[in-house]
């Protein structure tokens, strides 16, 4: 029933480029819907199948159940809590004092708990690098430097997420003082430094004793 002028050079039938008289000459079969549906002739039909967004919707619905435990389970981060309780975080003192509170209360409903010192603390979280006692052992000992949003991430997740994707980069110190913050606590942690080694401090030592003494404990010296 495809009615086709078949004397005209610009019309040919048989084919995808098929030209037809009128919208109404031409029969389609019932799934042979075009992916763009446009013209007066043709009647008003729907471009997406109606299995198509059940399926989406389906799919959608789905990951909105998700709860943030079953998150974590399928992502493979989900710890347990007594893995959890040993984790204790040590903040930077140029934090704000907002940030930190706000931390630990995430830090506390986790079962996570602050440290006093770095000997102490299994992440240090600081928002720019800053060559203090605390930032310097902790970078030493090959323990985590990351930025507060590894707290706020494990905070929606409702578990601990891998620290690795929150290691605080500063591009500007880290370029002054020629090194990179990632490599440096993963060979501090696969390699202490002065491990095996004794180290004698003057009394005169700057900065002082106590402080040149944790850094080299810190490096197993």
């Amino acid at each position: 029933r495809i009615a086709c002028d078949e004397t005209s050079s610009e019309k040919r039938c048989g084919s995808s480029l098929t030209a037809c008289a009128t919208p109404d000459d031409c029969v389609k079969k019932p799934n042979d819907t075009s992916p763009i549906c446009m013209g007066d002739g043709y009647p008003e039909r729907s471009c997406k199948k109606t299995g198509s967004r059940l399926s989406l919707t389906k799919e959608l619905n789905s990951l909105l159940s998700l709860s943030p435990r079953a998150s974590c389970e399928k992502t493979g981060w989900l710890r347990k809590r007594r893995d959890i309780s040993e984790i204790s975080v040590l903040f930077s003192q140029h934090l704000d004092t907002d940030v930190v509170k706000h931390q630990e209360k995430i830090l506390a409903r986790l079962g996570g708990r602050t440290a006093s010192s770095t000997s102490d603390a299994s992440h240090f979280v600081a928002d720019e690098f800053i060559r203090t006692r605390n930032m310097l052992e902790a970078i030493a000992s090959g323990k985590p430097v990351v930025t507060p949003s590894w707290l706020e991430s494990c905070g929606q997740a409702g578990c601990l997420v891998d620290d690795k994707s929150y290691i605080l980069r500063d591009a500007r110190k880290e370029k002054c003082f020629g090194f990179s913050l990632p490599v440096s606590l993963k060979k501090a942690s696969q390699h202490p430094l002065l491990k095996g080694m004794k180290v004698w401090i003057t009394p005169n030592a700057k900065p002082s004793k106590a402080v040149v003494s944790n850094l080299v404990k810190a490096v197993g010296g």
